[in-house]
């Protein structure tokens, strides 16, 4: 498929291409299609999540779909609440993999050749959900994502303080 999306035999149904449709799934914000139907002046809409694979790409099928209207406002309310349970999962699991890499002697922590790897594989991720928290700040709260930002600074300053005993250590074994 050459284009992010094509019209089904001129009806409602839209094929998405596949490349695009992953990239919109891993986005930090809430992602939607939407259908505009001039005919009867109206917009429907889905969730980028509900679309369902085929050979043809991704479908969108929005002869069912929501319509965009004043009536939308808690459904598009709770796919940002469902982005935000995702970030506290997603900060839970940081945690849990720095725990993880930090849990073992500095000097034990050489002989598993992935390590460094992994350390910067967390960093990475730290640094990508900071940026998300910091985006979606408004939606999360002052204080709820005040809590998240610190969790994840922990997490940060634990990994590198593993880092430090980890370098001084092959120093002293050097």
């Amino acid at each position: 498929m050459k284009h992010i999306w094509e019209i089904w035999d001129k009806t409602e149904v839209v094929y998405l291409d596949p490349r695009h449709v992953d990239y919109w799934r891993e986005h930090q914000l809430p992602v939607i299609v939407c259908w505009a139907d001039l005919k009867v002046d109206e917009i429907r809409w889905r969730s980028i999540n509900e679309l369902t694979q085929t050979d043809k790409g991704y479908k969108a099928d929005f002869r069912d779909a929501e319509k965009l209207d004043s009536s939308s406002k808690t459904k598009l309310e709770n796919l940002g609440k469902e982005r935000d349970e995702d970030i506290d999962r997603r900060v839970g699991y940081i945690e849990n993999e720095v725990n993880r890499l930090t849990y073992c002697d500095p000097s034990y922590a050489a002989a598993d050749p992935n390590r460094e790897q992994q350390v910067q594989s967390v960093y990475n991720s730290i640094d990508e959900l900071s940026s998300v928290v910091k985006v979606v700040r408004k939606s999360l709260g002052d204080e709820r994502a005040g809590a998240l930002a610190q969790r994840l600074h922990e997490a940060e300053f634990g990994l590198r303080r593993f880092e430090t005993a980890y370098v001084d250590k092959q120093r002293a074994c050097d």
